[in-house]
């Protein structure tokens, strides 16, 4: 393995014009293809195509020319003027008619067509049509509803007229559209924060230019792999969401370690061409072992077997593969080209090297060695009040919660329930299958007792059935009606028979229809399906032989959240097995694996906690700008689990391969976790303080699970890297002492052997007490002092000299302010037609970067 990543680097640094070039026509590959992720969207299912409700949305989509189980509204209200008023009833219809002429709409049901004033409002100022689209599927429907909503927001109206397009596939439709704005807007506000924390970390623009570049090539090459890969599987609109946070995290994160293992070789004399290799054989290894177990947890969610947390696992996947291949390749490439170019400008970097000289973290090593048990036991506290919320965590449907106040569906969805009812706009549907055919007097009993006990339930409002069409008329004359197959219903009554039973395909189905009276995302809601498939129609006479599916938007997501926690348990499985089997092989340790997943367990726990404090009880509406509905979203909690376990596990490697490194050669377990924590304490800090920012960036969009998914990220990675990584970690070692680096014999044969990151060594070398360089160099101000005189080795800081505090001395500051490379051998100066592709490459993304933003907005 170490002879692999050797020949990587050299690879990428000997043939960096071919790795460029490379990388050049993977970028025109990915310019090509990123922007049109939005057609897969629009083409593919979002949610759902699990359980009864997908089969149910089959069956009315293949049976019914007049009745489509994608139907939308189209709301229409006035505060000054009724349904009754000409001047009304001239506009309303000029919106219909250029709603109409999309061409989109298959039929029109509504209060002007029919003169039924169920259509209309007790006040009189609200009405609403049934809009039936002539799709087949949820995300042509949705495709259908943008085009119909930008219609009718076109369309010409009075100033007293409000109108608006809702249902299902609209609201998912304005979730496409917010979801694209609001990755522009965090873009917009992350990356400048992001590249200022870069600047004050690494004291040069060049150097804090690159991380921002690998970030960028993987959004956009994991993005075109997406849409490659949507031409075949069902993706979410929420891919491109976590690709952008996961992309721009992780690409910055891996290219920090790079770039500080190059500076620190550089430091040490290597030439910038051995400089690449040794970062590529040490850090390069410690980067594919964290992006791999970042994958594992995303590659998890394949066992879900929900299409939504699938697709979103898929584009993470893809992210961190792709970050993980930029920081192995296209980084050491460009670490050739420029050099000690990096530097530039050279006074930034002695400005800001002025400002960070100190010896924090060999301070803070040294006091949790001291006092193990107090930084156990604080941390623990800490971190216990934090999860504690988690006990009361709810899942529930956001609905159209999920979107702004501002989107035209929820404004529509919002008029519908306050004039209409909550289940107006989302009605169950129930298709029932007769094989002897819907017009049996036995059937229609069967449909009209289903509708009794629909409408005798206080989950609804009422039911809609081929034994309501006329309330004029008994269940016997029903039967009578519709006994020699339908002909002899009269004219007025088949159109609204016509959507209700199959006329034109075999007369086999129907549909009853309930409307609920709560919101058709609340729980109340679900347990209404539930009542429903488990009680209600089991129990009507006259449905056994039938086929009785039930569908609608409730059902839809109550069949999906069943299939996603169903699976949950093999999804946490997974990742904690995968988690646990590759820290063995990297560590070889039973205790340091078993360690890590407990603490990764608590960082989770204490994010779900904050989780709930802000957005289930609501206490951070005021700052983030919504309104809670007492609940956290059903899939938050599932992606949130992968995503956080993978993320944990990227400092956990880095810290604990520096700790492994130096206990391997020949320091005491003290020793080893002091000087590791010292020597990765800085890195691991701006490593996070980057990844907080690009996560809390994602807070501003509008819509609450993206919301929720960046603020519990950001807090969880603050706790991570603080509480977790810097506390519990090190005081948890401290107290295990030789424990931690025990493994039965047999298992140890067993077991591959891997070596991770390596001590920078070299002539004259001082050794890195921070990893940071100019900007966090405090190993250089202070250091443990030791007898080892000249080799300038450090002292054991778990030494009773060390502990006791008595032991520490100033040592001279490795020079910062001037070139770093060797004196006696100067760098080459690349040629011009090496900096080409690089210059290319750089000048496309900053292209895309700002076509994305101006496009956006």
């Amino acid at each position: 393995m170490d002879r692999f990543f050797t020949s990587l680097g050299r690879l990428a640094a000997r043939r960096r014009r071919i790795v460029l070039v490379a990388w050049l026509v993977v970028l025109a590959f990915g310019l090509a293809l990123a922007p049109r992720l939005g057609e897969v969207f629009e083409r593919e299912f979002v949610t759902g195509n699990t359980g009864d409700s997908q089969a149910a949305a089959d069956v009315v989509a293949a049976e019914f020319s007049q009745r489509s189980p994608y139907e939308q509204q189209l709301v229409i209200t006035s505060e000054s003027r009724t349904v009754d008023d000409p001047a009304y009833q001239e506009a309303a219809q000029s919106v219909m008619r250029a709603a109409e002429a999309t061409g989109l709409i298959s039929g029109v049901e509504g209060f002007f067509s029919t003169g039924d004033r169920s259509f209309v409002s007790q006040d009189g100022r609200t009405t609403y049509m049934i809009l039936n689209l002539r799709s087949t599927n949820h995300s042509d429907g949705m495709s259908s509803s943008r085009r119909i909503i930008d219609a009718v927001a076109g369309a010409g109206k009075p100033t007293w007229m409000e109108a608006y397009v809702t249902g299902t596939e609209a609201v998912h439709a304005d979730l496409t559209t917010a979801s694209q704005e609001s990755i522009a807007t965090a873009e917009s506000v992350g990356l400048p924060i992001a590249l200022a924390i870069l600047v004050l970390v690494f004291g040069g623009l060049m150097a804090a230019g690159l991380p921002l570049v690998m970030g960028l090539v993987s959004i956009l090459v994991a993005l075109a792999l997406a849409f490659v890969g949507g031409q075949v599987m069902d993706l979410s609109v929420f891919l491109e969401n976590i690709a952008t946070m996961l992309g721009l995290g992780l690409g910055i994160d891996y290219s920090l370690f790079m770039l500080t293992r190059f500076r620190a070789e550089r430091r040490a004399g290597r030439a910038p061409e051995d400089a690449v290799v040794e970062t590529v054989r040490h850090a390069g290894k410690a980067v594919a072992f964290s992006g791999f177990t970042v994958a594992i947890g995303l590659l998890a969610l394949l066992a879900s077997d929900e299409p939504t947390v699938i697709s979103i696992g898929i584009g993470g996947v893809l992210v961190a593969l792709v970050a993980v291949a930029a920081a192995l390749t296209l980084l050491p490439a460009l670490l050739a080209v420029l050099g000690d170019r990096i530097e530039w400008p050279r006074w930034l970097s002695r400005l800001v090297a002025r400002g960070h000289r100190g010896g924090f973290w060999a301070s803070w090593a040294h006091a949790v060695m001291r006092r193990p048990v107090r930084f156990l036991v604080a941390g623990l506290a800490v971190v216990a009040l934090l999860a504690w919320p988690t006990a009361g965590l709810e899942t529930g449907s956001l609905g159209v919660g999920l979107l702004g106040r501002d989107a035209q569906s929820r404004l529509g969805s919002e008029v519908m329930a306050r004039e209409f009812g909550p289940g107006v706009t989302s009605p169950v549907q129930i298709a029932i299958r007769s094989p002897s055919g819907i017009e049996r007097p036995e059937t229609v009993a069967a449909v009209g007792a289903l509708s009794r006990a629909i409408e005798a339930s206080p989950s609804f409002d009422r039911a809609v059935s081929i034994t309501t069409v006329d309330p004029r008329l008994s269940l016997e004359q029903y039967q009578a009606l519709y006994a020699d197959d339908f002909a002899s219903v009269p004219a007025e009554l088949r159109p609204a028979l016509g959507r209700l039973v199959n006329l034109d395909r075999g007369g086999d189905v129907t549909v009853v229809l309930g409307l609920l009276r709560d919101d058709p995302g609340s729980e109340a809601a679900r347990d209404a399906i539930r009542e429903l498939r488990g009680a209600t129609i089991p129990s009507i006479p006259g449905l056994q032989d039938a086929t009785v599916l039930v569908g609608g938007t409730t059902a839809i997501e109550l069949d999906a959240v069943d299939a996603l926690y169903a699976r949950f348990p093999i999804v946490v499985g997974i990742i904690l097995a995968a988690t646990f089997l590759l820290l063995l092989i990297l560590f070889r340790s039973i205790l340091i694996p078993l360690k890590a997943v407990i603490m990764n367990l608590l960082s989770v726990g204490a994010a779900y906690g904050l989780l709930v404090l802000a957005f289930q009880r609501g206490y951070a509406e005021r700052v983030l700008d919504f309104t809670s509905i007492g609940a956290i979203n059903w899939i938050t909690p599932v992606l949130l689990f992968a995503v956080l376990f993978g993320l944990s596990m990227d400092y956990e490697v880095f810290l604990l391969s520096r700790i492994r490194e130096l206990h391997d050669r020949g320091h005491g377990n003290v020793d080893a976790v002091a000087l590791g924590l010292e020597r990765t304490g800085g890195v691991i800090t701006g490593a996070a303080l980057i990844m907080i920012v690009v996560f809390a960036a994602f807070t501003l969009s509008p819509i609450l699970v993206i919301k929720e998914l960046g603020f519990a990220l950001a807090a969880a990675v603050l706790i991570d890297a603080t509480i977790v990584r810097m506390v519990l970690v090190p005081a948890t070692m401290r107290l295990l002492g030789d424990w931690n680096w025990r493994i039965p014999g047999w298992l140890g044969r067993l077991l591959p052997r891997v070596e991770l990151e390596r001590e920078v060594a070299g002539a004259g070398a001082t050794p890195m007490a921070s990893a940071l360089g100019p900007a966090m160099a405090d190993g250089g101000a202070v250091r443990f002092a030791t007898a080892g005189g000249a080799r300038g080795e450090d002292a054991p800081v778990g030494s009773d000299e060390a502990l006791a505090g008595g032991a520490v001395a100033a040592a001279p500051a490795q020079p910062t302010e001037g070139p770093v490379g060797d004196p006696a051998k100067p760098a080459r100066r690349p040629r011009l037609r090496l900096g080409i592709p690089a210059a290319a490459l750089a000048g496309a993304l900053v292209g895309w970067t700002a076509g994305r933003l101006v496009r956006r907005r």
